[in-house]
């Protein structure tokens, strides 16, 4: 008698895992469509993180020297 519930429980978690997968598979989905859409507006934020993440160690050189990081990041940006 206690084969039918642990059956059924097992049909259950697999129900959920499913549902789950089919879940994940359409918000990757959305995610990739909603990039696609907005690729040409979030190229220009992609690049000025990178410009940021390439630039960060030279403003830790200029306050490491004594600037102030404000005025490093300032002076980087009227360089640039």
């Amino acid at each position: 008698m206690s084969r039918a519930p642990r059956g059924r429980a097992v049909q259950a978690a697999a129900i959920r895992v499913e549902r789950q997968v089919m879940f994940w598979a359409a918000a990757f989905a959305s995610l990739m469509l909603a990039l696609w859409l907005l690729s040409g507006i979030l190229l220009p934020f992609i690049v000025g993180f990178a410009i940021a993440f390439l630039l960060t160690p030279l403003t830790d050189r200029l306050e490491r020297i004594g600037l102030h990081r404000a005025v490093a990041a300032l002076l980087i940006v009227m360089l640039v």
